[in-house]
């Protein structure tokens, strides 16, 4: 006998309400079960979401890390209304048309009944939980200057016939709250004042509050986005361990799986097989589960990637990335015309190397003479100071400054001075780490060179770095 899913499912859930399905040990694992298949609900909910509305998870996030991440968030009911809260403008603004309609529906409605304690997957009844937690105490907040630092109170609450003092900002900007319940986003803004304020003692007298100067506010750094190929060829193997039970050959780890995937995304041929490896699974999913959804948008994400580049197109935007890096902007053609040089010269380096060669030949002027005499003064004195031997100049674009280890394992640090594109580079392991860059062989001079000294030179967190042995190239 054959049976529909629906029919099968109305069956279990049957079985399930009535006791006869699950164990008492698989009973126990079902509300843990629910909140896992929720938590991939409202990962689906944001799928599409702009990066500038808040999400529960850092944009761009894989896909199984972002579920890993939302399922423990669950068990907080104060964080379930926040997603909830999040998640109440996108539904809003969700046309019916639009593709992601039913399956927002599904995932707004399922948390809306989480809130309330009646979700489940089940024909199993639940009666609504009492609320977790009472209403969050509202919050007016005051600032003042009553001789010592700033006195904070809320206005919506009296004490004694005036209104409540709930913290206060030391003259030194630090802070001490007086209110145990004062939720976490109401002490951050006195965080931000007592960081942040340049308030004076009154309008007529311009003594400042705090002796302290404030704290320089960093910019918000602006997330990347994820790797669109890696985030989905680790959607697609996850795909392939549901329907298949295997790795299929892409791997023998998950992470070497992800890394053959991506590459074959890059391919329009590789491309279309594994397109069609997701439809034959689609064609085999019950179209009302989550996977279904969650491989319809996997296929759709793979129509909208980029076309493959071309061997030598990866390579001159690789080097023309290793340009921008460097403060030069070159087109194409130039980056073309210093390959076919680089080659047609012998070099066979990397890319990193070819992108040095066009910045020497193609897009740096000759120093000045008497500016690199100086430079070659300033390098060889230090070294001589330091070290006890003359510095090696037989490469300007890559002259040896100071070498160090770290670590127990004696991980290498090197830093190298580049006279002939002006700046400062450092290196770990024989790795390229960071680089400072000048725009004139005189300004590398007055900003580095004139003031050589070995700590500032290596300038790291680690404790145990010692100098083991003159700067060599490396």
């Amino acid at each position: 006998m054959e049976l529909k899913w629906n029919a099968v499912e109305k069956r279990v859930s049957a079985m399930i309400a009535q006791g006869r399905f699950l164990s008492e040990d698989d009973r126990a694992a079902l509300p843990q079960y629910e909140k896992h298949q929720l938590a991939r609900n409202i990962h689906t909910f944001f799928e599409n979401v702009p990066q500038e509305q808040p999400h529960p998870y850092p944009f761009g996030f894989d896909y199984w890390d972002a579920v890993k991440l939302i399922e423990p968030q669950l068990d907080d009911p104060a964080r379930v209304e926040e997603i909830y809260q999040m998640m109440v403008p996108v539904w809003e603004a969700t046309p019916q048309d639009d593709r992601m309609y039913k399956w927002r529906q599904t995932a707004f409605e399922n948390l809306s009944a989480f809130r309330q304690g009646t979700f489940t997957l089940f024909a199993e009844h639940k009666e609504p939980a009492a609320p977790a937690m009472p209403p969050e105490k509202a919050y007016d907040l005051g600032y003042g200057h009553l001789g010592n630092g700033l006195t904070v109170w809320n206005r919506l609450e009296e004490e004694h016939g005036d209104y409540k003092t709930v913290a206060h900002i030391a003259p030194d900007r630090t802070v001490q709250f007086y209110d145990e319940e004062m939720p976490q986003t109401v002490r951050d803004q006195i965080q931000h004042i007592a960081d942040t304020s340049e308030m004076t003692v009154s309008a007529t007298q311009d003594a400042p509050v705090f002796h302290t100067p404030p704290k320089v506010q960093e910019p918000p750094q602006k997330e990347e986005a994820a790797d669109p190929y890696s985030k989905l060829a680790a959607q697609v193997l996850y795909f392939i361990g549901e329907f298949d039970g295997s790795r299929m050959g892409y791997g023998d780890t998950d992470a070497q799986a992800v890394e053959t995937i991506a590459e074959q995304l890059h391919d329009p041929a590789r491309r279309e097989e594994i397109r069609r490896l997701l439809q034959s699974f689609l064609d085999h999913a019950d179209p009302e589960e989550e996977i279904a959804a969650d491989i319809t948008l996997c296929i759709e994400e793979m129509e909208e990637l980029p076309p493959a580049l071309t061997p030598e197109q990866a390579q001159r935007e690789e080097i023309a990335g290793y340009l921008e890096e460097a403060g030069f902007v070159a087109s194409e053609e130039l980056i073309a015309d210093g390959i076919a040089e680089y080659q047609a010269h012998g070099g066979e380096g990397s890319n990193r190397e070819i992108a040095g060669f066009i910045e020497r030949e193609f897009l740096t002027e000759e120093p000045d003479t008497e500016l690199l005499e100086k430079a070659k003064d300033l390098i060889n004195e230090f070294c001589e100071d330091e070290y006890n031997e003359p510095a090696d100049f037989s490469d300007l674009g890559n002259v040896g400054l100071a070498y160090t280890t770290i670590t127990d394992e004696k991980i290498p640090i090197q830093v190298n001075a580049d006279l002939v594109n002006f700046r400062i580079e450092r290196y770990l392991n024989g790795e390229f780490l960071e680089r400072r860059q000048y725009k004139s062989l005189e300004e590398l001079i007055q900003n580095e060179l004139e003031e050589l000294v070995f700590d500032n030179l290596m300038a790291h967190p680690a404790k145990n770095m010692q100098l083991t042995q003159p700067p060599s190239v490396p």
